[in-house]
Protein backbone atom coordinates (compact mmCIF):
# COMPACT_ATOMS: atom_id res chain seq x y z
CA UNK A 1 0.00 0.00 0.00
CA UNK A 2 1.43 3.34 -1.03
CA UNK A 3 0.40 6.72 0.41
CA UNK A 4 0.12 9.50 -2.14
CA UNK A 5 -0.88 12.19 0.38
CA UNK A 6 -2.25 12.43 3.93
CA UNK A 7 -5.78 11.36 3.00
CA UNK A 8 -5.23 9.04 0.01
CA UNK A 9 -3.88 5.47 -0.01
CA UNK A 10 -3.27 3.57 -3.24
CA UNK A 11 -4.62 0.03 -2.75
CA UNK A 12 -4.04 -1.34 -6.24
CA UNK A 13 -2.54 -0.26 -9.55
CA UNK A 14 -3.12 -2.58 -12.47
CA UNK A 15 -5.56 -3.47 -15.20
CA UNK A 16 -9.28 -3.86 -15.50
CA UNK A 17 -9.87 -7.38 -16.81
CA UNK A 18 -13.61 -7.19 -17.48
CA UNK A 19 -16.65 -4.98 -16.87
CA UNK A 20 -20.15 -6.38 -16.33
CA UNK A 21 -23.30 -4.23 -16.57
CA UNK A 22 -25.63 -5.43 -13.83
CA UNK A 23 -28.50 -4.21 -11.64
CA UNK A 24 -29.74 -0.63 -11.77
CA UNK A 25 -27.14 0.38 -14.38
CA UNK A 26 -24.29 -0.44 -12.03
CA UNK A 27 -21.04 -1.97 -13.22
CA UNK A 28 -19.04 -4.77 -11.67
CA UNK A 29 -15.34 -4.54 -12.33
CA UNK A 30 -13.11 -7.62 -12.41
CA UNK A 31 -9.49 -6.66 -11.85
CA UNK A 32 -6.42 -8.56 -13.02
CA UNK A 33 -5.95 -9.88 -9.44
CA UNK A 34 -9.40 -11.58 -9.90
CA UNK A 35 -11.10 -9.38 -7.28
CA UNK A 36 -14.58 -8.01 -8.02
CA UNK A 37 -15.76 -4.48 -7.22
CA UNK A 38 -19.26 -3.03 -7.64
CA UNK A 39 -20.08 0.55 -8.51
CA UNK A 40 -21.83 2.37 -5.65
CA UNK A 41 -22.59 5.70 -7.33
CA UNK A 42 -24.31 6.83 -10.51
CA UNK A 43 -21.24 7.92 -12.48
CA UNK A 44 -21.47 6.74 -16.07
CA UNK A 45 -18.57 4.39 -16.71
CA UNK A 46 -17.43 3.93 -20.29
CA UNK A 47 -17.40 0.22 -21.09
CA UNK A 48 -15.10 0.18 -24.10
CA UNK A 49 -14.36 -3.57 -23.90
CA UNK A 50 -10.64 -3.09 -23.75
CA UNK A 51 -8.26 -3.57 -20.88
CA UNK A 52 -7.75 -0.27 -19.09
CA UNK A 53 -5.11 0.69 -16.57
CA UNK A 54 -6.84 1.54 -13.30
CA UNK A 55 -6.06 2.49 -9.76
CA UNK A 56 -7.98 1.73 -6.55
CA UNK A 57 -7.60 4.50 -4.01
CA UNK A 58 -8.89 4.83 -0.46
CA UNK A 59 -9.87 8.41 0.43
CA UNK A 60 -11.84 9.47 3.51
CA UNK A 61 -12.75 5.84 4.36
CA UNK A 62 -14.20 5.23 0.87
CA UNK A 63 -12.68 3.33 -2.04
CA UNK A 64 -12.62 4.72 -5.57
CA UNK A 65 -11.71 3.18 -8.90
CA UNK A 66 -9.87 5.64 -11.13
CA UNK A 67 -9.81 4.90 -14.87
CA UNK A 68 -8.62 7.70 -17.11
CA UNK A 69 -10.70 10.79 -16.27
CA UNK A 70 -13.43 8.75 -14.51
CA UNK A 71 -13.65 8.27 -10.74
CA UNK A 72 -16.17 5.70 -9.48
CA UNK A 73 -17.10 4.94 -5.86
CA UNK A 74 -16.83 1.15 -5.39
CA UNK A 75 -17.04 -1.57 -2.75
CA UNK A 76 -15.52 -5.03 -2.93
CA UNK A 77 -17.70 -8.06 -3.64
CA UNK A 78 -16.38 -10.90 -1.51
CA UNK A 79 -18.89 -13.45 -2.82
CA UNK A 80 -18.62 -13.42 -6.61
CA UNK A 81 -17.58 -16.08 -9.11
CA UNK A 82 -17.85 -16.94 -12.77
CA UNK A 83 -19.29 -20.14 -14.17
CA UNK A 84 -21.21 -21.40 -17.23
CA UNK A 85 -24.80 -22.49 -17.69
CA UNK A 86 -24.71 -26.20 -18.46
CA UNK A 87 -27.32 -26.14 -21.26
CA UNK A 88 -29.13 -23.74 -23.53
CA UNK A 89 -29.96 -20.41 -21.89
CA UNK A 90 -33.42 -19.29 -23.03
CA UNK A 91 -33.82 -16.25 -20.80
CA UNK A 92 -35.96 -15.84 -17.71
CA UNK A 93 -39.67 -16.66 -17.83
CA UNK A 94 -40.52 -16.33 -14.13
CA UNK A 95 -39.07 -19.24 -12.18
CA UNK A 96 -36.54 -20.72 -14.60
CA UNK A 97 -33.85 -23.11 -13.26
CA UNK A 98 -30.43 -23.87 -14.74
CA UNK A 99 -27.50 -26.09 -13.80
CA UNK A 100 -24.05 -24.54 -13.74
CA UNK A 101 -20.77 -26.10 -14.84
CA UNK A 102 -19.56 -25.75 -11.23
CA UNK A 103 -22.41 -28.03 -10.03
CA UNK A 104 -24.79 -25.50 -8.47
CA UNK A 105 -28.42 -25.26 -9.53
CA UNK A 106 -29.81 -21.75 -9.75
CA UNK A 107 -33.49 -20.76 -9.73
CA UNK A 108 -34.77 -17.38 -10.81
CA UNK A 109 -36.70 -15.41 -8.18
CA UNK A 110 -37.70 -12.27 -10.11
CA UNK A 111 -37.78 -10.58 -13.50
CA UNK A 112 -38.62 -11.69 -17.03
CA UNK A 113 -36.13 -11.50 -19.87
CA UNK A 114 -36.65 -13.33 -23.12
CA UNK A 115 -33.38 -13.98 -24.94
CA UNK A 116 -32.30 -15.76 -28.07
CA UNK A 117 -31.12 -19.27 -27.14
CA UNK A 118 -27.43 -19.37 -26.26
CA UNK A 119 -25.51 -22.61 -25.69
CA UNK A 120 -23.57 -22.75 -22.43
CA UNK A 121 -23.00 -19.01 -21.88
CA UNK A 122 -20.62 -17.74 -19.22
CA UNK A 123 -22.20 -16.07 -16.21
CA UNK A 124 -21.25 -14.07 -13.14
CA UNK A 125 -22.89 -14.85 -9.81
CA UNK A 126 -22.64 -12.33 -6.99
CA UNK A 127 -24.10 -11.46 -3.60
CA UNK A 128 -24.97 -7.80 -3.07
CA UNK A 129 -27.12 -6.13 -0.39
CA UNK A 130 -28.57 -9.42 0.93
CA UNK A 131 -29.53 -10.69 -2.53
CA UNK A 132 -27.88 -13.17 -4.90
CA UNK A 133 -27.81 -12.24 -8.59
CA UNK A 134 -26.69 -13.79 -11.86
CA UNK A 135 -25.50 -11.84 -14.89
CA UNK A 136 -25.77 -13.85 -18.10
CA UNK A 137 -26.09 -12.90 -21.80
CA UNK A 138 -26.88 -9.27 -21.04
CA UNK A 139 -29.50 -10.03 -18.38
CA UNK A 140 -29.40 -9.85 -14.60
CA UNK A 141 -31.83 -11.72 -12.34
CA UNK A 142 -32.30 -12.39 -8.63
CA UNK A 143 -31.68 -16.07 -7.93
CA UNK A 144 -31.44 -18.74 -5.27
CA UNK A 145 -28.58 -21.24 -5.41
CA UNK A 146 -28.56 -24.90 -4.45
CA UNK A 147 -25.06 -26.22 -3.73
CA UNK A 148 -23.54 -29.03 -5.80
CA UNK A 149 -24.93 -32.43 -4.78
CA UNK A 150 -21.47 -33.68 -3.83
CA UNK A 151 -21.34 -30.95 -1.12
CA UNK A 152 -24.55 -32.14 0.61
CA UNK A 153 -24.18 -34.37 3.66
CA UNK A 154 -26.33 -37.46 3.95
CA UNK A 155 -28.10 -38.02 7.27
Amino acid sequence: MKKTNNMEKVLFIGYLKKTFMVIEDKCIFKLEDCSYWIQEDSVIFSNDNYIQKIKLVKMNERIYLLAGDTTVLVSQLHHAFQSRIFSFFKGWTGHESYSLSTGEIITQLSGQYIRKCVLSPSCLLFYYKNTTYINVSGTCAEISILPPLNNLKLL
